[in-house]
């Protein structure tokens, strides 16, 4: 048997023989996952539920999707809980929420596609270094394993009271990101050079899967990419991995160079950065490599690249590897994209700064850049690409704190920021009028979040998300014609008590998804709504008719949208059960637990807020240990 065809049995052996509470892999060896600003920007999230958005396209058939933790459709939820589960849930009814089905799925989902019946899921953490498959983590929490393995799983959902994995894929490393296009799904997965089947040194793995044909995971095609010496951001102080910019010609994967490069205009010193470009033309998967591109520094954010109308453009800065406040100055950068592989070099601006400090967030919008940098304070900066040949540094306005991440708005831009010395709460939603570039003006700010919480990083774990997927959490509802609502989910960073020796990590009082309502008819826009509280870890908030839907780790509520005032609670389901965090602090306690080797990647924590119980009836199905053992198919 050559090694695919044992990957793929072993595969189905880790995710499809499961313990009824499986979960997470433990390190115990007893316990043997706008098209506003162009091709990088995410279809507008305030038109439809996920799973029913429209997606990024230039033809029906080379469609580009996003995965999600959630899927809506048809009167039923899919929800994927870090807890180790996919559950399926009635929301065709108002006040009732009803769980039709449940499949437990060895190690850590990370995220999904829905394809008509079927679900195609991402996990981490699936099996162990050795091999062997991820086991049940009992009540204790245990992060996943920095050796262990990812996989992609199939699961068919025509029968909602019996999901079933119908097909596996193991895949080495820590999945990094994804993107469907048409067919194909492209994934980057992360490999430390510690976890099994991985290399020598740490790289990152692009592997297309050919989905085509029904109920069948094809791999057509890998490539690597090795990580340069600089091995994590120096603002998170987690591990770096690559994030993909999709268009339907090509992904670019951003990341940190193994060489210095000299060669840059207007500048001195070494290149630090990299952009790798693939041909995905191919409609059935193949990957070609096109182009490297050395950039002045490291690419950390899939927001920091775009590709618009034939140029592509790109923010970076020197030192933001090393140094939390940069070495240099942000830099744009554009090429020209003469063929598929020929870049050409195009136009080089360099900001200028009041003070060194670290570049935070970039936003893309046509003609539009807009960079944050924080230090003490957070400036936004404007930068005129609408010659893209000669970038141009516009405007800028200061506030404290800083913005993670942005949302263009035609002539406005909606910022979720974080400031940890605000009194009032270390988040915030920020609106700033940009029409006129050179004047940019911030016309209201609302802060909210648990007091004097802050975090070690500004409260930004208090985030259900990192800045590569914070728009799937934080969200626009509405149309955009007189008032939408803005849902910010979000946990309180010091969400646990004690509980003997242990600390459980659902006990929190705070946290849940804040409501904002955005008039585009009134001088003061913003308004504060009500906090929908909501148990375990906030993730996704949703309009369902009437009501709006909230997704956490454990639970699914639903609330009236009738009153944004009061938290109007009409169903609650809980969907997991979240364990205790055996030995830590709190729940985020082992992303940064000193002299720990085995523990890292990711991070896990439950804010709950206490809750009615769960309405309707709910109906347990796919609990039972599932084996489904495949003959191997010829690749």
């Amino acid at each position: 048997m050559n090694f695919l065809g044992l990957n793929r049995q072993l595969g189905a052996f880790l995710l499809a023989s499961l313990p009824w509470l499986a979960a997470a892999c433990s390190s115990s060896s007893e316990s043997a996952s706008d098209h506003q600003g162009g091709a990088n920007a995410p279809p507008p999230a305030s038109e439809a539920p996920p799973g029913d958005e429209t997606p990024v396209q230039d033809d029906a058939a080379r469609a580009i999707a996003e995965a999600d933790i959630v899927q809506a459709a048809g009167g039923r939820l899919y929800a994927m809980s870090r807890l180790g589960s996919v559950s399926v849930v009635d929301i065709s009814h108002p006040g009732q929420l009803t769980l039709l089905g449940q499949l437990r799925i060895a190690g850590e989902p990370f995220e999904m596609y829905r394809r008509g019946d079927q679900l195609v899921a991402m996990v981490n953490g699936a099996y162990m270094r050795d091999g062997t498959p991820c086991t049940a983590m009992g009540s204790t929490y245990r992060p996943r394993p920095t050796d262990s393995g990812a996989a992609v799983v199939v699961i068919d959902i025509v029968d909602p009271a019996h999901p079933r994995v119908v097909d596996t894929f193991p895949v080495p490393g820590d999945i990094a990101d994804s993107r469907m296009v048409g067919d194909v799904l492209y994934l980057a997965t992360y490999d430390n050079g510690q976890c099994w089947q991985c290399g020598p040194m740490p790289r990152t793995l692009l592997t297309s899967f050919d989905l085509s044909t029904r109920s069948q995971l094809r791999m057509v095609d890998q490539l690597a990419f090795a990580s340069g010496p600089l091995g994590q951001n120096s603002f998170t102080q987690m591990p770096w991995k690559r994030s993909i910019v999709a268009t339907k010609d090509r992904l670019y994967i951003g990341g940190m160079a193994d060489s210095p490069y000299p060669d840059y205009p207007n500048d001195t010193g070494i290149g630090e950065g990299l952009l790798e470009v693939v041909d995905v033309t191919d409609p059935k998967g193949a990957l070609v490599r096109s182009a490297t591109l050395p950039l002045v520094g490291p690419v950390l954010s899939r927001w920091q690249v775009d590709e618009t109308d034939g140029v592509l453009r790109v923010v970076t800065q020197r030192g933001a590897g090393v140094s939390a406040n940069g070495t240099g100055m942000p830099v744009i950068e554009t090429f020209k994209i003469e063929t598929p592989r020929t870049f050409t070099r195009l136009g080089y601006g360099q900001l200028q700064l009041p003070m060194q400090e670290g570049l935070r967030a970039v936003r893309f919008d046509k003609e539009r850049a807009y960079a944050i940098t924080f230090r003490t304070t957070d400036p936004l900066f404007v930068i005129d690409l609408s010659n893209p040949a000669a970038p141009r540094q516009r405007g800028e306005v200061h506030m404290p704190g800083y913005i993670f991440h942005m949302e263009p708005r035609g002539n406005q831009v909606l910022g979720l920021g974080i400031d940890s010395t605000d009194p009032a709460g270390p988040l915030n939603v920020s609106l700033l009028d940009v029409q006129d570039l050179d004047h940019p003006t911030l016309v209201q700010r609302l802060a909210f979040g648990p007091p004097a919480q802050g975090s070690r990083f500004g409260g930004q774990f208090l985030l259900p998300e990192d800045q590569d997927r914070i728009q799937k959490a934080f969200r626009v509802i509405g149309g955009g014609q007189r008032t939408d609502l803005v849902v910010v989910p979000y946990a309180n960073g010091d969400g646990a008590y004690s509980v003997g020796t242990r600390r459980d990590a659902c006990a929190s009082a705070t946290g849940g998804v804040q409501l904002v309502d955005w008039s585009h008819t009134s001088s003061r826009p913003l308004t504060m709504r009500a906090l929908l509280p909501l148990r375990g870890h906030p993730r996704r908030a949703f309009a369902n008719g009437e009501e709006l839907l909230t997704i956490s780790e454990s639970n699914v509520r639903a609330f009236s949208l009738a009153s944004r005032d009061e938290a109007v609670q009409t169903a609650d389901l809980q969907i997991e059960s979240c364990p205790y965090a055996d030995g830590y602090e709190h729940p985020y306690d082992y992303y940064y637990n000193e002299g720990d080797d085995t523990h890292g990647g990711g991070y896990f924590g439950c804010s709950a807020t206490p809750g009615a119980r769960s309405q309707g009836w709910i109906v347990l199905a796919g609990l039972l240990p599932l084996w489904i053992v495949r003959r191997r198919r010829s690749r």
